[in-house]
């Protein structure tokens, strides 16, 4: 039970980003099928300026999840300094 409501966690996690950084271009193009979209940015290349915001998203959702794979680091124990 616990596992799965981590792995449903962690689909949240990493698409809910995803989705946001389609939105946008998606809302101003006014489809979400990407011939269109794409359709749309070529005939109107300007308004891809808009969607840096969404680019920021996409490209910090890609940094977290490479990053969220790597495991934490380990904390160094102390040397006890030696008896005299």
């Amino acid at each position: 039970m616990i596992g799965a409501a981590r792995a449903i966690t962690q689909l949240f996690a990493y698409e809910v980003p995803l989705v946001l950084s389609i939105l946008a271009p998606a809302l101003l193009a006014d489809t979400w099928s990407l011939s269109e979209l794409t359709k749309y940015y070529s005939a109107n290349p300007l308004h891809m300026l808009i969607n840096v915001i969404g680019l920021g998203v996409g490209c910090w959702r890609s940094w977290a999840s490479s990053n969220a794979c790597r495991s934490t680091p380990r904390r160094r124990r102390r040397r006890s300094s030696p008896a005299r």
